[in-house]
């Protein structure tokens, strides 16, 4: 934010009152600007910024829908007194010192012109709510680091902004100390060969249950393998696409360990999404083939060939591509389409070897065992469904699609975690709510993975006094899936 004047009228160059604005600074910051690319890039929307200067912030705010202080305009607010300081009354010498600045939201930064040294003073101040007296000690030190950078910068040679630092040698050290306390050792094996070496160690075990019906994980992996057999047939293999449109039903679990042993990404696309979207999302990611049934198939929108899970017809031998290599880390695994901040979906394309670390790294904060039931609720049209699936085939334990009419109805589901034994749940603050406002018991001695939204700290509470474990989850989809996750404790 940066304050403007307001007096663009007569009337208002006129009048002795405050007429101050604060209006949103928008700069985009290439980190391979230059200084001084920088300079002139900031100097320009200031320069534009002066024809909105009876622009309220309330109005703005009120035309966009923003409701309330929390709801923020803009960040941070630098203000420029470019004026001196320095005051006198004939022969008496004052002091001007300012008492307050009003209301903070967040972070102000005052830069003064120290006419007495001829250099600039800097003035900082925040809200006590989000700051400490430290926290704008220290974003001082950062921001004089960041000056010194920009002002030291070679002219004939100038380094980029984003090679600008902020961090100090210790702040540095302390962060790779960190980074490197928290690296663990990959597995070689991709996903679809761990899961085949769980199938071979336990066969007859439950993987998946859907539709009062199961499979075990050697006829998981039987329908798993026939899925790619047919796939390659159809073209299916590294740097191609297919679309997987299915039911929650095993063939859908089957599905998504298919597409990976032919080498070619997932397309993962929910069949209840608008037709437009869907069209949209086939195209875009250039789907070779839509694995789809034959309810549904009439549904979808047209143009991409289909296959259906329904036929069982083997192709002849000639038709059948071989076998790819193993899958390396950087092959793709799947394409996620977000709404995108334009309205448009926006297409996310994550490798194998990033989706492998992460179910790594969640299969020992959530660590599973071969009599877990992991009761899946998320529409695999959202990245955080592929947590769902595959961690339990990972762990031997078995993986519970609940159908979309129980998934929303709290008390149906709650009648499904009970009758069915479900020792986890992933879901969103809103699905969690809902369960502990119609049926709470439900959650008795679950273990709960919430994400997707602010977790209300009423929620927080109501969820650990009841489940065995809560974690709180966060991540773009664009970061594979979750970034963060915290154990949340009673209290």
């Amino acid at each position: 934010g940066v304050p403007a004047m307001g007096r663009l009228g007569s009337a208002a160059l006129s009048v002795p009152t405050m007429v101050v604005n604060i209006l949103p600074l928008r700069v985009r910051v290439d980190p391979r600007s230059t200084p001084a690319d920088l300079v002139r890039r900031v100097s320009t929307r200031l320069g534009e910024l002066r024809a909105h200067q009876n622009h309220r912030a309330e109005d703005i705010r009120r035309a966009l829908g923003l409701v309330g202080r929390e709801s923020g305009l803009y960040g941070p607010v630098i203000n420029i007194k470019a004026f001196d300081d320095d005051l006198r009354f004939g022969d008496v010498r004052a002091t001007a010192r300012t008492l307050s600045e009003g209301p903070i939201d967040d972070l102000s930064l005052t830069v003064h012109a120290d006419r007495a040294t001829g250099g600039l003073r800097f003035e900082y101040n925040a809200n006590a709510d989000g700051h400490t007296a430290e926290d704008l000690r220290q974003r001082s030190a950062e921001f004089s680091r960041f000056l010194e950078g920009f002002n030291g910068s070679d002219p004939a040679s100038p380094a980029p902004v984003g090679h600008l630092d902020t961090v100090s040698d210790e702040e540095y050290e302390a962060h790779r100390a960190v980074d490197r306390a928290t690296v663990r050792e990959l597995p070689s094996a991709t996903i679809t060969e761990q899961v085949r070496a769980r199938a071979h160690r336990t066969p007859d075990a439950v993987a998946v249950r859907a539709d009062g019906q199961q499979l075990t994980y050697a006829e998981l992996e039987e329908r798993a393998d026939r899925l790619a057999v047919r796939l390659r047939a159809h073209g299916a293999g590294p740097e191609r696409v297919v679309a997987v449109a299915l039911p929650r039903g095993a063939d859908l679990a089957a599905a998504l360990l298919a597409v990976p042993r032919t080498g070619a990404a997932f397309l993962p696309l929910d069949p209840d999404f608008p037709r437009d979207r869907i069209a949209y999302m086939l195209e875009d990611a250039g789907a070779l083939v839509l694995l789809t049934d034959r309810e549904l198939s009439g549904r979808l929108p047209q143009g991409t060939p289909r296959l259906l899970v329904e036929e069982t017809d083997e192709p002849a031998p000639e038709q059948v591509h071989p076998a790819p290599e193993p899958v390396t880390g950087d092959a793709l695994a799947y394409i996620l389409y977000t709404s995108g901040s334009t309205g448009r979906p926006k297409g996310v394309a994550v490798s194998e070897q990033s989706l492998r670390n992460f179910l790594a790294d969640m299969g020992a904060r959530v660590p599973l065992a071969p009599g877990d039931r992991w009761a899946a609720v998320t529409t695999i049209g959202f990245d955080i469904s592929l947590l769902e699936v595959h961690l339990p085939l990972l762990a031997g334990a078995t993986l519970d699609l609940v159908d979309r009419d129980t998934a929303r109805d709290p008390r149906a589901l709650a009648a499904h975690l009970g009758h069915g034994g479900a020792t986890v749940m992933q879901a969103t603050p809103t699905l969690w709510r809902s369960l502990t406002d119609e049926a709470p018991h439900a959650l008795e001695g679950l273990r709960v993975l919430v994400g997707g939204e602010a977790l209300p700290p009423d929620l927080a509470q109501e969820l650990t006094a009841r489940a065995s474990e809560v974690v709180n989850l966060y991540g773009p989809t664009e970061t594979t899936i979750w970034s963060t996750a915290s154990t949340v404790r009673p209290g």
